[in-house]
C-alpha cells in the first residue's frame, strides 16, 4: 500500500458529515446548523460547500456540554445564590461590626507598644 495514500485517508475518517455529527452529540442535525451558524461549534466546508466536522472537535465539544450538565445539575441557577460554594452566606461574610473590636484593641495594643518603647 502506497504510504502517501494512506496519510490522505486518514483525515477523512477523521471528519464526520453533519447527520454523523449529531448522532454522535445526541442533537439534531438542525440543531449542528443553527451553532455552526451561531459559531458556537465550527465546521469545515467541502469544495461542494458540505459540513464537515473534525472528530476531536467534537470529542471536545461533548465533554465540554457533559461537564456544563453536571454543574448544572450541582448548582442550578436558583440555588445559586445560597448554596453555592462559590457565593459565601451571609454568616460567612465579616461585617463591620465583627471587625470593631478586634480593630479597637489593635489599636490599642499598638498605642501602648509604642508609648512603652519610646
Amino acid at each position: 500500500m502506497d504510504p502517501a495514500l494512506s496519510t490522505r485517508q486518514k483525515p477523512k475518517k477523521q471528519l464526520f458529515t453533519v447527520s454523523q455529527a449529531a448522532d454522535f452529540l445526541g442533537v439534531s442535525a438542525k440543531t449542528l446548523r443553527r451553532w455552526d451558524q451561531k459559531r458556537i461549534l465550527s465546521s469545515l466546508r467541502t469544495t461542494g460547500g458540505q459540513r464537515r466536522y473534525h472528530k476531536d472537535l467534537l470529542h471536545k465539544f461533548k465533554t465540554q456540554q457533559q461537564l456544563t450538565r453536571v454543574f448544572v445539575r450541582e448548582y442550578p441557577i436558583s440555588n445559586m445564590t445560597t448554596q453555592s460554594p462559590m457565593v459565601p452566606s451571609k454568616s460567612k461574610l465579616l461585617t463591620f461590626k465583627s471587625l470593631i473590636l478586634p480593630i479597637i484593641l489593635f489599636v490599642f495594643l499598638l498605642l501602648t507598644t509604642c508609648l512603652y518603647f519610646f
